[in-house]
């Protein structure tokens, strides 16, 4: 019931958007800086993955008019990719400091698996009165 309530009210939306908008850019940063300073095959995997990552966020953006779930799910792919594969390297490269970035992203994650799972029952629903109104 509390995401319901939260999904209608006109600030909920521009949260998402500076969310995922700022996780892009920062991937996006993380990408120019690597740009110039990768050197060797962990730097380039963490620029091609850091640019695959922040595209997944563009991509949910633009689908987050026409459904929040499919933008949310892409937003979780980013996520992860960020969590599993830009992550170990940016440990490897910047050592303790990464610890903060994983720890938001986990964080990030955790909301989103939420809101993805309370959009997948609120689509169920839409989906049984829709059913219940035909007959």
């Amino acid at each position: 019931r509390a995401y319901q309530i939260l999904i209608v009210k006109p600030w909920f939306k521009r949260v998402i958007l500076v969310v995922f908008v700022s996780h892009s850019l920062y991937a996006l940063t993380n990408a120019l800086s690597l740009l110039t300073i990768a050197r060797t095959l962990p730097q380039y995997i963490e620029l091609f993955f850091s640019v695959v990552a922040g595209t997944l966020v563009i991509v949910g953006i633009a689908q987050l008019r026409r459904s929040r779930l499919d933008a949310y799910v892409m937003f979780r792919y980013a996520l992860l990719l960020s969590i599993f594969i830009i992550q170990p390297f940016s440990f490897y490269r910047l050592q303790f400091f990464a610890l903060a970035s994983l720890l938001g992203n986990i964080v990030v994650l955790i909301v989103l698996e939420y809101s993805i799972t309370q959009e997948r029952i609120v689509e169920k629903s839409q989906q049984k009165n829709e059913v219940a109104s035909i007959k």
